[in-house]
């Protein structure tokens, strides 16, 4: 991350708290006293040789191999989360293993090589997932974002149709700041991951671009900044 990015999260993130109110109670340590209590946790993924991801409750454990150390990953993915499992009961906390998904990720041409085998988290038997949802991003297994582009289109048209009935009620400048606020954001939100998709993919979510332009009565230049990626 270059200093410019470093500057804007600082600049944005200084001076700021989060706090709790309950009646006229109010706490403002809630989220640091949390992240010192879970600190260790990432210290013992990283012991493991593996890249801890923690947003708020919702760690995330990333390792990488060579095809022919396939193997050895899974053993040390099976070691890490018992290991994790064991220091969550030991500080009082728990592992939801109902919530526990686990996905190898690998080429479409490599798929059959991905083990397919559960891993033990405690009593619980986990199955690997051909597709997992990380902070509202689905991730496939051959990393295509198929499933994240699909979700994307699918919720777009859906939402439009659902406007379209009201489309008479409103003004036009509120149905329009109804369209950008519950279709258009939701194209933008998480796009990076969508760099280097086939040109069919981008297509399919031009076509929700296209189709607010023909529900708002704008034309596609008012839409530029939200579909230019898509283009």
């Amino acid at each position: 991350m270059s200093s410019v990015s470093c500057d804007w999260f600082r600049s944005y993130l200084t001076g700021r708290v989060q706090c709790v109110y309950h009646g006229s109670s109010k706490s403002t340590t809630v989220v640091l006293l949390f992240i010192f209590y879970t600190a260790d946790s990432i210290t013992l993924i990283e012991g493991f040789g593996f890249r801890p991801h923690v947003y708020a409750d919702d760690p995330q454990v990333q390792g990488s191999c060579r095809p022919d150390s396939l193997d050895q990953l899974q053993l040390n993915v099976s070691a890490c989360l018992a290991g994790v499992s064991d220091w969550m009961r030991a500080n009082r906390l728990q592992l939801n293993t109902s919530k526990t998904e686990i996905l190898w990720c690998t080429t479409s041409r490599q798929q059959h090589r991905l083990p397919a085998a559960t891993i033990q988290i405690g009593a619980d038997d986990v199955h690997p997932s051909m597709c997992v949802r990380g902070l509202g991003i689905y991730i496939d297994s051959d990393v295509s974002m198929r499933s994240q582009v699909t979700q994307m289109v699918a919720g777009g048209f859906c939402v439009l149709r659902r406007l379209h009935t009201i489309r008479r009620s409103v003004p036009d400048p509120v149905f329009q700041s109804l369209v950008v606020s519950l279709v258009l954001n939701r194209l933008d939100f998480g796009n990076a991951t969508l760099a280097s998709l086939p040109a069919y993919q981008y297509r399919r979510l031009h076509a929700v671009c296209i189709q607010c332009c023909g529900t708002t009565d704008l034309p596609a230049s008012a839409f530029r900044p939200c579909h230019a990626p898509f283009a």
